[in-house]
């Protein structure tokens, strides 16, 4: 009778040693390398866009750094010539783990160092384009279920960007009201 009561106990209790298995196994850099892979050659794929990133360490319980992410899209006017997206050289995400089971989400550090970016088409009403040495948020009110976000410190350092507008202006899709 006992080794029946111990092997349900192992059957009913291999599913969650499993899953503490794999998430451990993401704290090991050579898994972390073959995930980032596989993310990055997905979201090439559904983006249509060149997407590669050196470099992920994460630490528990998350904190990510990345270095080395390019996103190269090609240009829609002349398909011979590639636009760089993104070129960021660090990326830090810091965020706390126990808030996220009560949807809340509380942001100790999101930094971009040595950024590269332009907009291309992704903003039909203007385009940025530039660079930036150092970027940096900190929040401590992000509520999933009100939908609402606190930013409770941000830093823009070192940036020369370019913002050009549309010449078009949008239709207006406002309800008008009749005149007397």
């Amino acid at each position: 009778m006992k080794k029946k009561l111990r092997w349900i106990g192992l059957a009913l209790l291999s599913p969650f040693l499993l899953i503490a298995l794999l998430a451990i196994a993401l704290y090991l850099p050579p898994v972390q390398q073959w995930a980032v892979k596989q993310v990055t050659a997905y979201a090439s794929k559904q983006t249509g866009m060149q997407i590669s990133v050196d470099r992920v360490r994460l630490r528990f319980p998350l904190d990510l750094g990345v270095e080395g992410i390019k996103v190269i899209k090609r240009n829609e006017s002349m398909p011979q010539v590639k636009d760089t997206v993104a070129d960021i050289k660090t990326l830090v995400v810091n965020v706390q783990l126990r808030p996220l089971f009560h949807k809340q989400v509380m942001v100790d550090e999101l930094s971009f160092r040595q950024m590269k970016l332009n907009t291309s088409t992704f903003i039909h009403e203007a385009r940025i384009e530039g660079d930036i040495e150092e970027m940096k948020v900190k929040s401590h009110g992000i509520d999933l279920a009100k939908e609402t976000v606190r930013v409770n410190d941000a830093l823009l350092d070192g940036a020369r960007l370019l913002v050009a507008l549309s010449d078009t202006v949008p239709p207006d899709t406002a309800a008008s009201e009749p005149t007397r």
